[in-house]
C-alpha cells in the first residue's frame, strides 16, 4: 500500500531465541533482542533494494534471503515485508507466491506480533501486484479474513502518524485493523469482487492520520472498484493524483482508467464513500 516497508532486522525481541512452530510442523526462530549481526550484514540493504529494484546487486540479495528463507533461517520472518518488497518489484511474481505460501499462517487470537506483522506485509505485496495467481489471493485472502474475524488488534500504533509511517508495521508495533480491511479491499479487488471494497477501504480512508500516500492508495483501490463496477470514477483518480502520483496502486488506476475510459462524474452521490 506504501511507499517504502522497512525490514525488521535488529529490531525484534529475543527469548533466547524464540522458536515458531508453522501449521506444517515446521519450526522458525525468530532474531534475538541483540539481532544477529550476520543477517543484518547480508540482508540489511533488503529495504533500500527493494526502492532501487534496478540496482546490480538486487537479484543476487533477493536469491541469497529466498535461500535464507527455505532454510528458515532466523530473521527471514521478521524481514519478509522487505524482500517480498523486493520481489513484487523485480517480478518475480512466482517467488513471490512461493514467499507467501511458505510464510506461517498467524494462529490464535493472541499471535506474535511479529508473525502477523509479517504476514500483513507479505499480504499487501501479493494483492498490489496484479498478475498473481489465484490461488495466492485465494490464500492470502483467507488469512487477512481470519485477522479481522479472530485477532485480537491491541495497543497504540505511532502517536506522530496514527497509522504505521510504512503502512504496516514493523516488530513491535501493533497491526492496525484499518489496515488488515484495505488489503483486504485489494484482495477482493483483484478476485472481481468490487461491491466488498467500499465498506472495506470506510475506515482507513476516514482516518486523519494518513500519510498522502497512503490516502492515495486508498483513493486507487476505491476508483479501481468503481471501474469494474462501471461506475465513474475520474474524481477519485484526480484525487490520488493530486496527493501522490507515485503512490502503490495509483499508476495501475490511471492505465486501467485509460484503457476503458474514465466517465466524467455527473452525480457525486453516485457511490457515497460514507
Amino acid at each position: 500500500m506504501f511507499t517504502r516497508i522497512k525490514s525488521a532486522i535488529g529490531r525484534a525481541t529475543r527469548g533466547g531465541g524464540t522458536r515458531l512452530r508453522a501449521p506444517d510442523g515446521t519450526t522458525w526462530r525468530l532474531l534475538g533482542a541483540h539481532g544477529d549481526g550476520a543477517f543484518a550484514a547480508q540482508f540489511g540493504k533488503l529495504a533500500d533494494l527493494a526502492a532501487s529494484p534496478e540496482a546490480s546487486e538486487a537479484a543476487a540479495v533477493a536469491d541469497q534471503w529466498l535461500a535464507a528463507f527455505r532454510d528458515r533461517r532466523a530473521g527471514t520472518l521478521e524481514s519478509a515485508p522487505a524482500a517480498a518488497r523486493l520481489l513484487r518489484r523485480q517480478g518475480r511474481t512466482a517467488d513471490l507466491a512461493g514467499l507467501q505460501a511458505h510464510y506461517p499462517v498467524p494462529a490464535g487470537r493472541l499471535a506474535r506480533p511479529e508473525v502477523v506483522a509479517g504476514a500483513v506485509g507479505v499480504a499487501w505485496e501479493v494483492v498490489a501486484e496484479p498478475g498473481m495467481p489465484a490461488r495466492s489471493l485465494a490464500a492470502t485472502a483467507a488469512v487477512l479474513q481470519w485477522l479481522l474475524d479472530s485477532y485480537e488488534f491491541r495497543g497504540a500504533v505511532n502517536p506522530a502518524t496514527g497509522f504505521p509511517a510504512t503502512g504496516f508495521p514493523t516488530t513491535g508495533t501493533p497491526v492496525r485493523k484499518e489496515t488488515v480491511r484495505h488489503v483486504l479491499a485489494v484482495a477482493r479487488l483483484r478476485q472481481r469482487r468490487p461491491q466488498e471494497v467500499p465498506s472495506l477501504c470506510v475506515r482507513a480512508l476516514a482516518s486523519r492520520s494518513l500519510s498522502g500516500a497512503e490516502r492515495a492508495t486508498v483513493l486507487a483501490t476505491l476508483a479501481m472498484a468503481r471501474q469494474q463496477l462501471g461506475q465513474p470514477c475520474a474524481d477519485l483518480l484526480d484525487q490520488a493524483r493530486a496527493l501522490d502520483p507515485g503512490a502503490d496502486l495509483v499508476a495501475e488506476a490511471n492505465r486501467v482508467a485509460e484503457a476503458v475510459g474514465s466517465a466524467p462524474v455527473s452525480d457525486a452521490a453516485a457511490w457515497p464513500l460514507w
